[in-house]
């Protein structure tokens, strides 16, 4: 019996951009979720689509998979299709937002990414988390 393949460790923001191929060259804004086990390999992922402003995936929907996957921890990555790696407003406080139901949930919010083209923007690196 062959074991089963190794979960691709999510340690950083450099290895979460790995796997958020799809988001750097999107006309719209999108949203990936990474679910991550205690050790912080990757569990499964959840994709949302938004507009060409905007997207919002709901708390109800990130959550309901990471409580099914048992995940201890997530990433969330978004893009803005536009260029601009910053956070806007809206950004920030659905982070904030994000964290806190995280938080009652047990589950720690590891990053939130914004993809712009090539560039990635981690706000806990920024420390915006």
């Amino acid at each position: 019996m062959a074991d089963a393949p190794a979960l691709p460790l999510i340690a950083d923001a450099h290895a979460a951009a790995g796997q958020l191929a799809n988001l750097r060259n999107s006309p719209v804004e999108r949203a990936v979720v990474l679910y991550l086990d205690p050790e912080w390999r990757l569990l499964g992922r959840a994709d949302f689509a938004g507009t060409t402003t905007q997207v919002a995936p709901s708390f109800r929907a990130i959550f309901a998979e990471a409580l099914r996957l048992g995940a201890a921890a997530l990433v969330l990555a978004h893009n803005h299709p536009g260029g601009d790696g910053s956070a806007s407003a809206a950004d920030l406080a659905f982070t904030r937002a994000l964290v806190r139901t995280a938080a009652a949930l047990d589950i720690v919010v590891a990053d939130h990414l914004i993809v712009a083209g090539d560039t990635v923007t981690s706000l806990r690196e920024a420390g915006a988390m």
